[in-house]
């Protein structure tokens, strides 16, 4: 029986020092070095192929409110646990995506 206690510990105490190990890793774990943004500069063709994109996806029937700008957000989903504000996407970089 003694034997059977003493493995039974050793297993139990593996456990907890493996699942200590893994939350302390995933705690502590080292983060991404940051990337620099890349070039906004983008071709003719490339701002036409956005275009016809944001439009195929139809993007602005749930990123445009109702009298509102293009693409600047704010219409309002109802949802039982309260109302959920379609964001800007438009390339304004103070206050879209830009």
């Amino acid at each position: 029986m003694g034997r059977k206690f003493r493995v039974l510990g050793s297993l139990i105490a593996a456990i907890i020092l493996l699942v200590g190990a893994a939350l302390f890793w995933v705690t502590y774990a080292p983060a991404l070095d940051p990337l620099e943004p890349g070039s906004l500069d983008f071709s003719d063709d490339e701002i036409r192929r956005g275009e016809r994109l944001a439009l195929v996806g139809a993007c602005s029937a749930c990123h445009t409110a109702k009298g509102g700008d293009p693409l600047a957000g704010g219409l309002g989903l109802p949802t039982p646990f309260g109302t959920i504000y379609s964001t800007n996407i438009t390339p304004d970089a103070a206050t879209g995506i830009g």
